[in-house]
């Protein structure tokens, strides 16, 4: 089970309220829920490239263990692996519109958030990284992998009440977050960088294009044999 741990986790918020509307109310309530959000496993990684860019496409699940539904709206979010020395190994950028967390009490269990992460063009750099890297290496030989995921940046919070919805806007974030993911999730992922990292070294972009198609491909048929 993941862990907000105090001492890694930084809120701060901007209030947009008018005054006198019980500013340090919902401020304060709003931080009390969010830190009852917990993101227990990471179950999918894809990797690809589109246009030149490429892309990992994730499913979290994500647990609300308090006692009031929670909502987040415009999530402008960066993400990167959390390594070594206080070291960030930074993956990319993603966004989400919305999404709804209901309270632990209904029944509903986690909810799977899928997130879609802009890694950029230079995957050599980021294959370097992760193979220069300690914790990366013991993560990738461990058999019940736990990725450490440095989540920063923003988005709108509300909380459910009898009234209806409050919102709090523009709630900065700076969490460490741990989430066990399947070996094979993991390492099927980690080859389809190293793969895509060795051909970027090696051919000229005119010939990784003409090769993208076959290489996801077969990356495509062993993520499907395997489920």
């Amino acid at each position: 089970m993941l862990h907000f741990y105090s001492t890694f986790r930084k809120i701060s918020i901007f209030l947009f309220c008018l005054p006198g509307i019980f500013l340090w109310d919902i401020s304060e309530a709003l931080s009390f829920h969010i830190d009852n959000i917990d993101i227990p496993e990471i179950r999918e990684m894809r990797f690809r490239k589109d246009d030149g860019i490429y892309y990992i496409d994730v499913v979290m699940l994500i647990k609300n263990s308090g006692e009031k539904d929670i909502r987040l709206q415009n999530c402008n979010l960066n993400l990167a692996f959390a390594v070594e020395n206080n070291g960030r190994i930074q993956l990319g950028k993603t966004m989400k519109d919305s999404v709804t967390l209901t309270k632990r009490n209904n029944g509903a269990g986690n909810t799977a958030l899928p997130l879609t992460v802009a890694l950029g063009k230079n995957i050599e750099k980021l294959h370097l990284d992760i193979i220069s890297s300690d914790t990366m290496n013991s993560l990738l030989t461990a058999s019940d992998p736990v990725l450490k995921l440095s989540v920063t940046g923003g988005f709108d919070a509300g909380i459910l009440s009898k009234i209806g919805w409050t919102y709090e806007q523009d709630l900065q974030i700076d969490w460490i977050l741990e989430s066990k993911i399947p070996r094979k999730v993991l390492m099927d992922t980690y080859k389809a960088i190293e793969t895509a990292a060795d051909r970027q070294r090696k051919i000229s972009p005119e010939q990784e294009k003409m090769e993208d198609d076959l290489i996801f491909e077969e990356y495509g048929k062993s993520d499907k044999s395997g489920s």
